[in-house]
């Protein structure tokens, strides 16, 4: 997610996501931003659900500041550091869904928001994109019902 933090009605559609999936397992990237803030909301909500931290360096070595350290604080497992990209890959592949929360109206072409959700479509990986206006788009879901 963006590190400017979710709107509001981002807030509201990750609400009921949480309580209709009940998560036993959340991952997040452990930065300043949405990371920051759907741990909070999990961990104050959803006690019961193990949260991993995966923190993130950049690969040049240069100084992370966008490192949430309430995020690590709360998490129940933290991962070694690996590089933002690498590490946005093991959390695709490690999840049942990614949930995205990009910070505008469309997927960019760059930054790691948009390289996430792009490579959860190369790999097949149900995906929910929490839009800024609280809309949602699914991909790959599977369907529940009576059918």
């Amino acid at each position: 997610g963006t590190r400017k933090g979710w709107t509001h009605q981002q807030l509201g559609s990750f609400c009921a996501l949480l309580s209709q999936w009940r998560p036993d397992v959340f991952r997040h990237g452990a930065c300043l931003g949405v990371d920051e803030q759907t741990t909070e909301m999990v961990k104050a909500h959803y006690p019961e659900t193990k949260v991993i931290a995966h923190p993130g360096r950049f690969a040049s070595g240069k100084e992370n500041d966008f490192v949430s350290q309430l995020a690590i604080s709360l998490s129940d497992e933290v991962l070694p550091l690996d590089s933002h990209f690498s590490r946005n890959r093991a959390i695709v592949q490690a999840s049942d869904v990614m949930v995205a929360f990009p910070g505008e109206m469309r997927v960019g072409s760059s930054g790691g928001t948009a390289m996430t959700i792009g490579h959860a479509r190369t790999v097949g990986k149900p995906l929910v994109i929490v839009w800024p206006d609280g809309t949602t788009s699914e991909e790959r879901m599977a369907k529940h019902g009576n059918g």
